[in-house]
């Protein structure tokens, strides 16, 4: 993600719970619009089609690991960017981990 501020929606993904893996979003090369380190707080949703997103919870991710867990539905899921602390935007290589 380049850039991005809060608001941003991330791409959806399918994960169907067959493997026991827990879902986890990983940011690397991180950087800000301030120069300060990264602090991005992350909300995971559970996709429902018709009906509105479930929040499965938020995560603070300073370039690292944001972990929700493997006890998920099996679902499409995608991440927004809440927040950015001390800073506007921010720039980071995004990895899912399902």
């Amino acid at each position: 993600m380049s850039g991005v501020t809060p608001g941003f929606s991330s791409r959806s993904w399918q994960d169907s719970q067959i493997d026991r893996n827990d879902t986890a979003v990983y940011l690397s090369g991180c950087s800000t619009s301030s120069g300060a380190p990264a602090s991005v707080t992350l909300n995971l949703y559970d996709e429902h089609g018709a009906f509105p997103d479930a929040s499965v919870g938020t995560r603070v991710n300073n370039c690292g690991v944001s972990n929700w867990g493997n006890g998920l539905n099996s679902d499409q899921f995608h991440f927004t960017v809440d927040g950015i602390a001390n800073a506007y935007s921010v720039s980071a290589d995004v990895t899912i981990a399902y």
